[in-house]
Formats: structure tokens, sequence, C-alpha cells
């Protein structure tokens, strides 16, 4: 009777080990998975500034204005006979030369 106690709680022990050995795995599965996930978010939330910034640049050069405010972002267009800087928020975001 013993023997068939003790065999029942290790049996018991077996299947929560497993079951904690699951879990574990399960978790660092999803993690990895939601680092990917935040990961992306971020690059695609870089880049949809960085066109919101090219798009804003575009409708300054096509309106001849040398500074632009539009949806959070500040555009600023230097022009000199040889080459054009346009600016986002001080920072160079592209430089176009003249031919």
């Amino acid at each position: 009777m013993e023997a068939e106690n003790i065999r029942k709680e290790s049996l018991e022990a077996y299947l929560l080990l497993e079951s904690l050995i699951a879990m574990s795995l399960l978790i660092f599965f999803v993690t990895v998975v939601l680092e990917q996930v935040i990961q992306v978010k971020k690059q695609t939330a870089m880049e949809n500034r960085e066109i919101e910034a090219l798009n804003v640049a575009h409708m300054a050069v096509d309106t001849g204005k040398k500074y632009l405010k539009l949806n959070g972002v500040e555009i600023s267009i230097e022009e000199t006979s040889t080459q054009m800087t346009i600016r986002e928020s001080g920072e160079v975001l592209i430089v176009l030369e003249k031919k």
C-alpha cells in the first residue's frame, strides 16, 4: 500500500514537473514573439515618420515655402545655386543637387 502511494505521488510530481516545463517553454516562445512584434512596430513607426517628413518636404517644395510645419513635422529648406538641403527639425533629411 505504501509503495502504491509513493508511485502515485511520484507520478503526480512528474506530471507537475512536466507541466512546469511546458509552461516555461510557452512563456519563452510568447516572449520571443512579443519582442519581435514590438521591434517591428518600432521600425514601422520610424518608417512612417520618415515618410510623413518626406511628404511634408514635397509639399514645401511644391508650394515654394522655405519652412512648413504640418502634422507635427517641421521642414525647412535651404537653397543654394548648386543644391537644396531639406531638414526635419534641424536634422538633414535629404540633400538634392541641381543640374
